[in-house]
Parts: C-alpha cells; structure tokens; sequence
C-alpha cells in the first residue's frame, strides 16, 4: 500500500519549544498513522542551516516549497501562521494539494 506523503507546515523560528512541539506532532504522526509519511523540513535542516542568516533561511524555503510540489497534502499545526506558513500553504493551493488544519483550524 502506497502511504500518502504529508508535509508538516509548523511554526519554527530556531525556537527550541517549536521544534519540540513539531517533533511531537511528527512523533504522533509516524506511531498513530501508518497510511502516512510526514516530512517536517525544519527538522532535516536544522543542524546544517542557520536560520537566522537571511541567504541561509531563503535557501530552505526554496528547498521547502520544492518538497511541497512532491506531497500528497500539506498539514498546518500550532498556535500561529508564521509568514513562511502563509507562502508554504498559498503555494500548496497554486499548486492544487489540499491544505489541512487536523487541530480544526482554518
């Protein structure tokens, strides 16, 4: 059975209760539903980008947005919208994959 790809959309910022937060929602995610395969950036680039470096910060957005064209859907969690969220959730719509928000937000 082919497992749906999902990317995770959750405020970042090098904030270290972010990276928490996402961690667990990945965590849920990999142990609760099988069907799918999150893919959380922040996480895979965390240790070789440093977000506080404009040039670095753009080059994994574009490095995000490109994985957001391979998804199935994306998914949007936390308590806030970052501006990276926003470009991440319009460029899913453009590109036609269904955004979802699982905490019932909209």
């Amino acid at each position: 059975m082919k497992k749906k790809l999902v990317y995770i959309a959750h405020p970042f910022g090098d904030q270290s209760a972010n990276l928490v937060k996402a961690a667990a929602v990945v965590r849920d995610i990999l142990l609760n539903r099988p069907e799918i395969t999150p893919i959380f950036m922040p996480l895979m680039y965390r240790n070789s980008l440093n977000d506080s470096v404009r040039s670095e910060r753009e080059r994994a957005m574009v490095a995000c947005l490109n994985i957001i064209e391979r998804v199935d859907e994306l998914w949007c969690f936390g308590s806030e919208i970052s501006p990276g969220i926003e470009l991440e959730i319009e460029w899913a719509r453009r590109l036609g994959v269904p955004v979802l928000y699982p905490e019932g937000r909209k």
